[in-house]
């Protein structure tokens, strides 16, 4: 998995690509909590590239949705393919 973080406006923007699971999804939960901590940036999940997700990525997203939601912040994710909408779906966490 690759991570890459870019700032536009009033948003970082966090591109992840190839796979989110147990082995990866410490890397983005440290990416997304030092966001969380050193800017005032809403954060933009763009998942354009992602190819798959575990319930240990799913656990990292729904944590920093709620870490955002409590600074005030604001977690969307965009770009994700089918089958990674579909995971969103089962579990319930489509609104984010």
């Amino acid at each position: 998995m690759t991570i890459s973080t870019s700032y536009e406006n009033e948003g970082a923007i966090v591109s992840v690509t190839g796979r989110l699971d147990s082995s990866t999804s410490k890397k983005l939960g440290d990416e997304l909590a030092l966001i969380l901590t050193t800017a005032q940036h809403d954060i933009t999940l763009d998942f354009s590239a992602l190819q798959f997700i575990s319930s240990a990525g799913l656990r990292i997203i729904f944590s920093a949705h709620k870490k955002c939601r409590s600074a005030g912040k604001t977690l969307e994710i965009v770009g994700a393919n089918a089958s990674i909408k579909e995971v969103f779906d089962i579990t319930g966490y489509s609104g984010i």
